[in-house]
């Protein structure tokens, strides 16, 4: 039980920074015209910022 949820934790963060990461380009890609330049997210500020 403990092995399957750690697991599964770490599947969600793996996803949670994939998403971010993509996030990101797509972001850097257009430019963030929704948004002036700022200071490098960390990822535990990430969840709070959405």
């Amino acid at each position: 039980m403990h092995v399957a949820t750690r697991r599964n934790k770490e599947q969600l963060q793996a996803t949670a920074l994939n998403f971010s990461q993509e996030l990101l380009h797509k972001g850097k890609s257009e430019k963030s015209k929704w948004h002036p330049p700022a200071p490098p997210i960390t990822l535990p500020a990430l969840p709070a910022s959405f």
